[in-house]
């Protein structure tokens, strides 16, 4: 299908090692596997409005059997170390997303800033802390524990992308088209934190 994790794999993930995210669950690994939210150089700086949270919703989830993390260490640091542990402690696939600005953001100020930037793209809702524990559902509990705003500031959206080059020069390089561009990813931003959301009603 068009949404499974295969597709979305090949479309978001620059496999490491040889080998995709889907693979990896797929096969049933049960060491924990970490992406950060950084593609190579040439993904990097282009203007995007995909995430990686895209690969939760188009698969991950759906099994309902994987230990899924969404963690920046800038926003909440007592939760990410909580959800590595947890993720290695699970008795089947893990899939831990890290936010980890890279070089290839320009962030302003470089990389010095990057547990500002971190904790500036949870509160606004560019990027979202939260973690799915299978074992938390046999419980007769939400499996999906949030771990950051439940309702992000958006107001501070534009403000946060436009502290980095690739965004900033958006309006430079294509200003026919930048403001929908623009509008599209906070739009779907908040699109995809409403679907995530959905996995713990």
């Amino acid at each position: 299908p068009s949404n499974s994790l295969s597709t979305l794999s090949a479309q978001y993930v620059k496999p490491t090692y040889g080998f995709s995210a889907t693979n990896y669950v797929a096969t049933g690994y049960t060491q924990p596997l970490f992406l950060d939210k950084c593609w190579d150089a040439e993904q990097s700086s282009k203007p995007r409005i995909s995430s990686p949270s895209t690969i939760i919703l188009g698969g991950d989830l759906y099994f309902g059997n994987v230990y899924v993390g969404c963690i920046a260490l800038g926003a909440n640091p007592a939760a990410a170390i909580k959800v590595l542990k947890e993720a290695e402690s699970y008795n089947g696939p893990s899939l831990v997303i890290c936010y980890c600005p890279c070089a290839e953001q320009h962030i302003k100020g470089g990389l010095v800033n990057s547990i500002k930037e971190e904790k500036m793209a949870v509160e606004c809702g560019y990027f979202n802390c939260f973690h799915y524990d299978p074992r938390l559902a046999e419980q007769g509990k939400s499996p999906l524990v949030i771990d950051g705003p439940k309702d992000p500031d958006y107001t501070k959206f534009r403000d946060f992308i436009m502290h980095e080059t690739r965004y900033s020069q958006l309006p430079i390089v294509n200003p026919e088209q930048s403001e929908e561009l623009l509008n599209k990813c906070e739009a779907y931003a908040k699109k995809r934190w409403e679907m995530i959301k959905k996995f713990g009603a």
